[in-house]
């Protein structure tokens, strides 16, 4: 038997009084203490199917006179920072000059928390920084923070887009080295939780760690529930939950996954001293919409096909009606609204999709207000686009994916160049977008790599082009459908086999 394994079971002062908490946790604490040990309110917790149901029925009959039991022994509540949990600590050198560092921190708050407000108070965050940052918990927050804002960095400074992704590589590389692993903590704080939602979004862009976004949601979801977080009804642990609930729903419906969040009984965020109205009142409007978004991944994984597509288009139009304004001008968060309400409406009706049926019409006007609007965004307005989920940031690749259908369709049904050249003029729109997306994001650069070859092999040729990831499931069908095409797409299995793996496991 190995050292190590010996010394898991030594007895301490210090890992005592964690056991001596952890039983407690399970047995002794009902959850009905108002005022909980700092330590103990982040506690991995146990429910009542556990043991704790049953002393808390022979706690209560303990008068209020005598000191309620408890199983702490008095010893040291420092807790053992063993090497089996953490890793080598952060340094100042990990984050950088103090300049850069608050430099990077404006950029996350004016850029990354408006569409997704983790954070309810800039102001706490910067003083925290100063105290708090060479600590274990709040440093990986803080790194993470300056990742997802030097994405953001040319926007205040005159820098290159390569030196900002390098910025961003740094940083999100020294939080994978030394960021501490929750499996094995016994105390996890409200900074563990924001650290993986942080991480999600680092990743969410990158080519090396995409597919791990939705397995990351999965582990904050499940340290949510191994905690108190429902309990604590703090404004930072509702936006904690809130900002899961969004992205669980993202990535389930982006990548083919189930939702793994159960609905939220919680009350949604609200605005903070120094945060505006619009940020609060969008993203509890977007929290509807990703509710809708849970149902339409529910409908995909029905056995009993018991939810109507009828009944979840009616759902999104009420959505619609109620978030959506047709007379204000067109802010960003009414244009995200616009292209979340779009894609939805595409995920909701491509279950039985194909190139000859009605639904097709309905994605295709769907498709085409999402790169209109993108479109503007990116292309003609002076906006500087906030960060977005994986839902509203590959929307592109979605809306494009179906105008590009639909071309092969009209190029099947008529020889007229004149009939395709709306279809193609889309295309072109979606081909900007990509290309000014693929400069920041990784997953939409592997991306249009290979929309590029499709566009060649199809033949559908605009002055740039691209094709959508889930229409590479659709293409047999459309070749087979005619036989003009078929010599052309001889030579598709030229395209790399691992490009089109990528598209089928993201966008089903």
């Amino acid at each position: 038997m190995s050292s190590e394994h010996i010394r898991t079971h030594t007895r301490d002062n210090a890992s005592d009084s964690e056991l001596s908490q952890l039983v407690e946790s399970m047995w002794l604490d009902d959850g009905t203490n108002s005022n909980p040990k700092p330590r103990s309110e982040n506690l991995i917790d146990f429910g009542m199917s556990s043991n704790k149901g049953l002393f808390a029925l022979v706690a209560g009959f303990i008068h209020s006179d005598r000191a309620r039991p408890t199983s702490s022994s008095g010893k040291a509540e420092q807790f053992a920072e063993d090497d089996l949990v953490w890793k080598e600590p952060y340094n100042n050198d990990d984050f950088g000059s103090a300049e850069l560092v608050y430099t990077l921190v404006e950029s996350y708050f004016k850029y990354v928390n408006p569409t997704l407000p983790l954070f309810p108070s800039r102001r706490q965050f910067i003083e925290n920084i100063t105290a708090k940052k060479l600590d274990r918990d709040f440093g990986s927050v803080l790194i993470l923070v300056c990742a997802l804002g030097s994405l953001y960095r040319d926007n205040t400074q005159n820098n290159d887009n390569d030196s900002n992704t390098q910025l961003f590589d740094t940083y999100l590389q020294r939080y994978i080295s030394k960021c501490p692993d929750p499996h094995l903590q016994i105390s996890i704080s409200i900074y563990n939780i924001q650290a993986i939602i942080l991480a999600v979004l680092a990743m969410q862009n990158t080519q090396k760690y995409f597919r791990s976004c939705w397995s990351l949601c999965g582990l904050g979801v499940l340290l949510t529930e191994n905690t108190r977080l429902r309990r604590l009804h703090t404004e930072e642990s509702k936006r904690a939950l809130w900002c899961l609930y969004v992205l669980d729903k993202s990535f389930a419906a982006s990548y083919g996954r189930r939702a793994l969040m159960a609905p939220l009984e919680i009350e949604c965020p609200t605005t903070c001293d120094d945060e505006g109205i619009n940020i609060v009142s969008h993203f509890n409007a977007m929290i509807k919409l990703y509710g809708i978004v849970g149902d339409v991944v529910d409908m995909f994984y029905a056995v009993n096909g018991s939810t109507n597509v009828d009944d979840l288009n009616e759902k999104l139009d009420s959505w619609r009606n109620n978030y959506i304004s047709t007379t204000q001008l067109p802010s960003q968060f009414e244009c995200l609204k616009v292209i979340g309400y779009n894609v939805v409406k595409i995920f909701i009706n491509k279950k039985s999709l194909t190139s000859t049926s009605h639904n097709l019409e309905i994605c295709v006007e769907a498709a085409k207000t999402i790169l209109s609007t993108l479109h503007y965004m990116h292309c003609e307005s002076e906006l500087v686009v906030t960060y977005t989920d994986a839902l509203l940031n590959w929307s592109v690749i979605s809306a494009t994916g179906i105008v590009m259908l639909k071309a092969c369709r009209v190029c099947i049904d008529t020889s007229s160049t004149r009939d395709i050249q709306p279809q193609l003029q889309h295309l072109e729109i979606g081909m900007r977008v990509l290309r000014v997306k693929s400069r920041s994001d990784g997953v939409v650069r592997k991306a249009l790599e290979l929309f590029e070859q499709l566009i060649d092999v199809l033949q559908l040729h605009t002055r740039h082009s691209t094709l959508d990831a889930s229409v590479t499931e659709w293409l047999g069908e459309l070749v087979g459908s005619s036989a003009s095409m078929s010599a052309t797409m001889a030579s598709s299995a030229n395209l790399d086999a691992e490009w089109i793996e990528f598209l089928n496991e993201i966008f089903r």
